[in-house]
């Protein structure tokens, strides 16, 4: 897996990170979830939570402080994104936007500080990733 394959999917990440945000949003405003939150509160249910773990990422970019961070961050906001779900589905969507505010708001905040850090060490070749 190369530096760029890895800055690309970081930039996919954050954007696809943004429009989930949105989607949530919509569905708590709306009362209407057309995913389950189980679906929603699984890291391995999205592109980039596969792409984490897939075979091609190497046991040096694993063992890399950006990738730990990340993938630790990730499976946190995923497990606060499907408790929003969770109540979403229960019709209790003050609660739910309540957390989408607190809560929910500083683990996608974190999440996407740590992909932009990432995808900026990257540029500037304080982290590197080894040729595949």
């Amino acid at each position: 897996m190369t530096e760029a394959d890895i800055d690309a999917a970081l930039g996919d990440a954050i954007r696809k990170h943004v429009e989930w945000k949105v989607r949530l949003f919509k569905a708590a405003s709306t009362g209407r979830l057309d995913v389950s939150p189980a679906m929603i509160g699984n890291c391995q249910g999205c592109a980039f939570g596969r792409w984490l773990d897939d075979p091609s990422m190497t046991p040096q970019i694993r063992a890399g402080k950006p990738w730990q961070v990340v993938y630790r961050l990730h499976k946190e906001f995923h497990e606060i994104a499907g408790d929003v779900a969770a109540l979403i589905a229960e019709n209790q969507t003050d609660q739910a936007l309540d957390m989408m505010h607190g809560l929910y708001k500083q683990k996608s905040d974190k999440l996407v500080s740590a992909l932009a850090l990432w995808r900026s060490e990257l540029r500037l070749g304080a982290v590197h990733a080894p040729a595949s």
